[in-house]
């Protein structure tokens, strides 16, 4: 059976001309160990990988990011500005997403857009639910209520 790598190598391969290691290096560390839902995006000069991790694997404390510091929604952030990097520059040739189930499939850029939007916006709804109920759970407490 075909890792999700190799299925990836055979759309991306055609079109890098320079920094292949991207690919054949980065790229298959980063999925030999990376199962989840991610977009792939190929230009002639290499590639770049927005891996759409689950909410709550997000860091909740500051962590080093480029160029500094910041939280998870900063991470967040990064991926969106990625993204719209990617849109202004013209020089992508081929995005591709993996939902995490066995499927790849060939995208375009504004398919790729939704499925950023979409991943982002569930995301925050997550730790916003998170965020409610851990409020709730210190609410009870602070006036002796046993919730369990």
């Amino acid at each position: 059976m075909e890792t999700t790598f190799e299925k990836l190598k055979v759309f991306v391969e055609p079109h890098l001309k320079n920094y292949k290691n991207d690919l054949l290096v980065h790229d298959k560390k980063t999925l030999d160990t990376y199962k989840g839902p991610f977009l792939h995006y190929t230009r002639e000069n290499g590639t770049h990988i927005l891996l759409m991790i689950p909410a709550e694997e997000y860091p909740d404390s500051q962590v080093s990011i480029l160029f500094g510091v910041g939280d998870r929604v900063d991470l967040l952030l990064n991926l969106k500005d990625a993204q719209e990097t990617f849109n202004k520059s013209g020089l992508v040739k081929a995005v591709h997403y993996y939902s995490g189930n066995g499927i790849l499939i060939p995208v375009t850029m504004d398919i790729a857009d939704q499925i950023l939007y979409q991943y982002t916006r569930n995301t925050i709804d997550e730790w916003e639910e998170q965020e409610k109920i851990d409020l709730d759970i210190a609410y009870m407490k602070s006036i002796g209520e046993d919730m369990f």
